[in-house]
């Protein structure tokens, strides 16, 4: 799960919703989703509950000069925080 914010650092409220969200789902791994500003970490690790819900930051660089680039390395900074399938390139349907 990844909830997408505005703002370069996610607020108690943000991390409060969104872990409620992964009770409500059922979901272990969630992201919130904010920009990425003078060059900081793109991942940080945030906090994991006593349930073993894990929640992270992930950042995209929204100036970045090779928006193709910044793009692929976010999508797959997403996929490891949320422990996804990495994508082959192939469709699913064949």
């Amino acid at each position: 799960m990844a909830d997408a914010k505005y703002k370069c650092e996610p607020s108690t409220q943000d991390r409060y919703e969104i872990l409620a969200f992964c009770e409500a789902l059922g979901v272990q791994r969630a992201a919130i989703i904010c920009p990425l500003v003078n060059a900081g970490p793109r991942v940080t690790h945030h906090g994991t509950t006593r349930t073993g819900r894990r929640i992270s930051i992930v950042k995209i660089d929204l100036a970045a000069t090779n928006m193709q680039s910044e793009e692929t390395a976010f999508v797959l900074a997403l996929t490891n925080e949320l422990n996804l399938v990495k994508p082959t390139g192939e469709h699913p349907d064949g």
